[in-house]
């Protein structure tokens, strides 16, 4: 198979989804993820087509790249990093294989000496990146299947989940979808809580990534869900949604929010939304191997377990030499 990879510049973000959305993309293909990710990556963000040898786009590749500044680094010392697997329409591995052989190629003529895929929503990442030689990481991510109906949906819950949810009802917690500004700081400010519960401190949040998450929101690929408890905030997630392709991003809960089981309400009031809006699959995020309670609560609620490894590769030889002596040199 003869593939071309086609960067765009001066990316239209609405052009761009609707070329992305024709190949089958998700989240993390939409322009204002891209955006996103590349910032808080410090990058640019890069896009383009893939064309067969007729010039029919068969993909899209969307990634966020560092290049160097001093030469000669900057003529090999260049990396990428890409949120997951370039689209391939079929949805084939052999596809995805093929492409991203070319986006190697493409970026070693380019001056790339290293390439990083993180495989989010992509669900033949191990199959692609172990036949291409990458150094992978252990990473899975938990999708739920909602084409059956809400009560076979429920009754794939583990039993402690079901009552988690009912303890929820119980007492009162109410979760709605609230696109708002003042949503997004929620769950902000519930992640960074949650985090400090596991003595991971984070920093003031950059103007930047602040500016591209409300950018994420006014694109309509976001939803806020927030929990509450007489009045009360108690959890919030955001879920990035592209092509009705729901993928459970970001979350965070008060301590309070825990105890009355906010976090499980509100995944089952996703589930019933995105049900009705006629989506086929919830994606419940990632997991790395150590995350062992994470990993218990997604897989309860009956969802399917897929291995996701991040995967890293050096593609050049010689941007690898220069980049250990660059390594080095720095103080």
């Amino acid at each position: 198979m003869s593939i071309k990879i086609a960067p765009i510049n001066d990316v239209n973000a609405h052009q761009w989804d609707d070329l992305a959305a024709a190949v089958g993309a998700g989240y993390f293909q939409c322009h204002a993820e891209v955006v996103y990710y590349s910032v808080c990556a410090g990058a640019a963000p890069f896009f383009a087509r893939v064309l067969d040898e007729r010039g029919n786009g068969i993909g899209v590749v969307a990634a966020a790249v560092v290049r160097s500044n001093l030469w000669p680094f900057s003529q090999y010392c260049n990396w990428a990093m890409l949120p997951s697997l370039p689209v391939a329409a079929d949805a084939s591995a052999e596809t995805e294989r093929a492409i991203l052989v070319a986006l190697e190629e493409h970026l070693r003529h380019q001056g790339f000496f290293s390439v990083r895929i993180d495989s989010y929503d992509s669900v033949r990442s191990e199959t692609v990146l172990s036949s291409l030689g990458y150094d992978l990481s252990s990473r899975s991510e938990f999708y739920i299947d909602l084409n059956p109906s809400l009560d076979d949906i429920w009754s794939k819950f583990k039993g402690h989940r079901r009552t988690d949810i009912r303890k929820a009802e119980k007492v009162g917690v109410q979760t709605r979808i609230e696109n708002t500004n003042e949503g997004l700081e929620r769950v902000m400010s519930f992640q960074a809580e949650s985090m400090q519960r596991r003595d991971v401190m984070i920093n003031q949040t950059p103007i930047s990534i602040v500016d591209a998450r409300q950018k994420q929101l006014e694109s309509g690929n976001a939803d806020i869900f927030v929990s509450y408890q007489g009045g009360t905030p108690i959890n919030a997630s955001l879920f990035g949604v592209f092509n009705n392709k729901p993928y459970y991003h970001v979350s965070g809960a008060s301590d309070f929010g825990y105890r009355c089981c906010g976090p499980a309400h509100l995944i089952w009031t996703a589930i019933k939304i995105y049900k009705e809006r006629g989506a086929t699959c919830l994606n419940l995020g990632a997991a790395l191997e150590d995350q062992t309670g994470l990993f218990r609560f997604k897989k309860d609620f009956g969802a399917t377990v897929v291995s996701q490894p991040i995967g890293t590769k050096r593609i050049s030889v010689t941007g690898s030499a220069l980049h250990r002596i660059r390594s080095i040199l720095r103080p």
